[in-house]
Parts: structure tokens; C-alpha cells; sequence
């Protein structure tokens, strides 16, 4: 396994240098300070929570003319990009780098599954420890460090969520299984191009033994083509595509390559293409831990009892007809178009769109621009999307701010209209997060007298 093959290496890498110090790099800390490393930290903020870093050598507030503190092994925080001076400052110091995903791992002895995409990933990580059960824990960019598993020397399954940030750097990170979902335009501020950005998110499957393991939308097989060739042939799934190892025809699932009866989910909250792709995604992975009966009832809880996480495409009013939906998940465009897919009709659409700019292509089809009757657009990027969008004819109206946004839309709602916050952005331009933003588009219908 990695750790042993680490800790044989550790005798060498005695003193390692964490680079970024949120969440994820005070986990990773924590955890070589509890393996008997020498341990340095170094944060670009004059703010750090130091709380648990007593035995941490701290240099904050650092800049490109400071130096980095001598070490053996540099591990770096997802929110550090290769390009960034930090990033840079390392991949110029002649020691190894590696993420806080890739070191947790070595010490992790439990299975690991990990989800990565553009779209779906923590619906999907959540669907699969559903699955699993209470033998499962879930990680990554969900929220809780890998490190932090690692350090409570957890027994279970591991359902990672990864993102690419935390791909970038893959040496010998090697889940059981993994899912990639789908690529699409999402973090163009970060990378040289998309197909940078595809090369990080299909890193995970680079330590895979097992083709059949690797899980992959039928739609990104060409990628897959140009990165592994066509010697071996991953698992695939698709909600479009019956050639597709696992597919959808319109009202159930049908698993060709697992001794698993046809899903019906005709009726079922989760009957969207892309929760339905979430699903068999989700379903695919768990069949690499439990045996046919367990995922059968596993998947029957699912199915009974799981419910989609906050501000995605969540209901949040109806009233005389319109409906009211908070989609402040959605961004990135494929995400937006997604839920254009689920709620769109003929020009029934009021979008509040818009955000912090990550340089992304807004490109929008006709098929979505009819559903919009009017998007009402907020933030850096709306100049962008307004664009994009008014050449194709789509009514574009710019606001000065979000709640004036969603006031203008919900005032040219009608009977059969759906008032529809999917923003298509990242929220840091004017939130702390996409949760703030969902929780103020909340707090605006709470407060509204319909």
C-alpha cells in the first residue's frame, strides 16, 4: 500500500512543509506533526488559525521576496495554484510537492472511492455513502479534509470527493474505484486551457489498475482515448446513451456489467439526466465494496430515504403558480444549463445569472436561450454572459445588485413562470460562498408578501 511504501521513504522526508493554512493545510499539519514529522507552515495571510498548530514552525504574512523554509517534502493546499507565487516558490525549491488529498492518502487504510467532475460531484459522494451506509465516511472537498480520516484512523470506506485543484498534483494517490462525471467549461481563471483542466480531473484514474474501476461518462470517452488509449475500456454510464455499460431509458436504470435488476425512477425525485447519471455513478462505485444483496438494499434506501443537499435546484416557494428555486450550486455554465434542462420551458424562465468571472465560456444554445423570457444578470461576469447572450437574442437586463435582480425577476413572474437563481458563477464577487447566496435568495422570498 502507499503508506508503507512512505513510510520506508519517510526515513528521507523528515521535515515537511505544509504551503497554505485553511482547513485542508492545517489537516495536513496536524496529521505529519501526529507522524513524528518536522513541520513547517507557511500562509500568504497575517491570519491564522493556529488552534492544534503548537508544534508548527509559522511563517505568515509571506511574499515572494521571503524564502521558504528548508525541507524534504512540500505539501500544498488545493487552493494554492501551480501558477500562484507560492506555487510557483515551490516547484523552484528542488523538493518534492504533493497535495493534501495525495498525503492524506498514504496514511489512509481504508478503501478509498473517490467522485470527481465539473457537476455532481458531492450529490454523487453523498448518493455513494448513502449507499454504503454507516461502514462509509465521506471526505475531500465536501468539507472534511482526507487528512482529518486519517488522523481519527478510520476503518471504513472512504468516499472522497476531489476536485481538480486537488488532482493537479496526483503521484500515488490510488482510490479502489473512481468516477469522473462530466468536464465542462468551470475554472478557466486557473488553467492554460480546458483541456488542462480535463488532464487534471482525469488524473485520478492514473493509479487504476483496473480499467473496470474507472468510471466514466460515455459522452468523455474521446478523452479518455487521448490520455490512456483504447487498450482497456473504463465503466461507462450515461443518461443519453444505451451503448453505455449503465443507462437510462426514460424511466429506468439498467446495469449491464453488476448483478443489479433494472432501477425505476419514473417517479423517483432523482428522475433528472443528470441526478439519474449521479445515481449510476453513485451505484457503480459502491458495487466495488458490497455484494449484490447489500447494494440491492442499499440502493432501496437511497432510493426512500436520500434527499438532494440545499441550493440545488431546491424548491424554495410557490405561490400563484410561479415557482420560486434556488439553484445557487449551479457555478458554472453546464451547471446553469442543467437546471435550464429541468425547469425550462417556452420563455418561462426569470434567471438570475451572473458572478465572480472565472473566465469561463458562456456560450449558451438556442434550445436554452428559449426558455429564458428574461435573465436579470449581477456581478463581474454579467457584462460577459449579457454578451454571450444578447447576440443570440436572449433579454438581458443588468442589475446593481442581487436582491435588486431577484425583485425585477419575481415582479415579471406570471401563472407557469419559475423564478430561477442559477447563477452560472462562482459567488465570491459579492458572497462568501454559494451558500450565503442561496440563504439570501431565501431570505428574500421569506420576507417577500406574494
Amino acid at each position: 500500500m502507499e503508506h508503507r511504501k512512505f513510510k520506508i521513504a519517510s526515513d528521507i522526508f523528515r521535515r515537511v512543509l505544509v504551503l497554505g493554512l485553511g482547513a485542508s493545510g492545517r489537516a495536513a499539519a496536524k496529521l505529519a506533526v501526529a507522524r513524528d514529522f518536522e513541520v513547517s507552515g507557511v500562509d500568504e495571510s497575517k491570519k491564522i488559525d493556529t488552534e492544534g498548530l503548537d508544534k508548527v514552525a509559522i511563517l505568515a504574512d509571506w511574499s515572494p521576496s521571503d524564502s521558504l523554509p528548508e525541507c524534504d517534502l512540500i505539501v500544498v493546499s488545493p487552493g494554492i495554484a501551480p501558477g500562484s507565487p507560492l506555487g510557483l516558490s515551490a516547484a523552484a525549491s528542488g523538493a518534492p510537492v504533493v497535495g493534501e488529498l495525495e498525503f492524506a492518502s498514504y496514511f489512509v487504510e481504508s478503501p478509498i472511492l473517490a467522485v470527481t467532475g465539473t457537476n455532481g460531484k458531492t450529490t454523487t459522494t453523498e448518493m455513494t455513502q448513502f449507499i454504503l451506509g454507516d461502514t462509509a465516511v465521506v471526505a475531500g472537498n465536501i468539507g472534511k479534509p482526507l487528512s482529518e480520516v486519517a488522523l481519527d484512523e478510520w476503518r471504513g470506506t472512504v468516499v472522497v470527493e476531489a476536485s481538480s485543484f486537488q488532482l493537479e498534483s496526483v503521484v500515488g494517490f490510488s482510490p479502489i474505484a473512481a468516477a469522473l462525471l462530466n468536464t465542462a467549461s468551470d475554472h478557466m481563471d486557473r488553467y492554460s486551457d480546458f483541456q488542462a483542466y480535463v488532464s487534471a480531473k482525469f488524473a485520478v484514474f492514473n493509479n487504476i489498475a483496473n480499467a473496470s474501476n474507472c468510471v466514466l461518462n460515455f459522452l468523455s470517452l474521446d478523452h479518455w482515448g487521448a490520455r490512456f488509449g483504447n487498450a482497456s475500456a473504463p465503466t461507462t454510464f450515461s443518461a443519453v446513451e444505451n451503448a453505455a455499460d449503465a443507462f437510462f431509458d426514460g424511466s429506468a436504470v439498467f446495469f449491464k456489467t453488476i448483478p443489479t435488476p433494472p432501477v425505476d425512477l419514473a417517479n423517483s425525485r432523482l428522475n433528472t439526466s443528470h441526478n439519474v447519471e449521479n445515481f449510476m455513478a453513485a451505484v457503480l462505485l459502491a458495487s466495488r465494496i458490497l455484494e449484490s444483496d447489500a447494494l440491492s438494499a442499499g440502493i432501496d434506501t437511497l432510493l426512500r430515504d436520500f434527499r438532494l443537499g440545499a441550493h440545488r435546484q431546491e424548491l424554495v416557494a410557490e405561490f400563484d403558480g410561479v415557482r420560486y428555486v434556488n439553484d445557487s450550486k449551479a457555478t458554472n455554465p453546464h451547471a446553469l444549463f442543467a437546471a435550464l434542462d429541468v425547469f425550462g420551458g417556452e420563455g418561462n424562465i426569470l434567471l438570475i445569472a451572473g458572478g465572480l468571472d472565472k473566465n469561463m465560456d458562456f456560450s449558451i444554445s438556442k434550445r436554452h436561450s428559449k426558455a429564458i423570457r428574461t435573465a436579470f444578470l449581477i456581478g463581474e461576469a454579467a457584462s460577459k454572459i449579457g454578451d454571450a447572450w444578447g447576440r443570440i437574442g436572449v433579454d438581458c437586463r443588468f442589475s446593481a445588485s442581487f436582491e435588486t435582480a431577484v425583485r425585477n425577476a419575481m415582479r415579471s413572474a406570471v401563472e407557469g413562470d419559475v423564478v430561477l437563481l442559477a447563477p452560472g458563477c462562482a459567488s465570491m464577487d459579492m458572497f462568501a460562498n454559494y451558500k450565503e447566496r442561496g440563504d439570501f435568495f431565501r431570505k428574500i422570498m421569506l420576507q417577500t408578501p406574494f
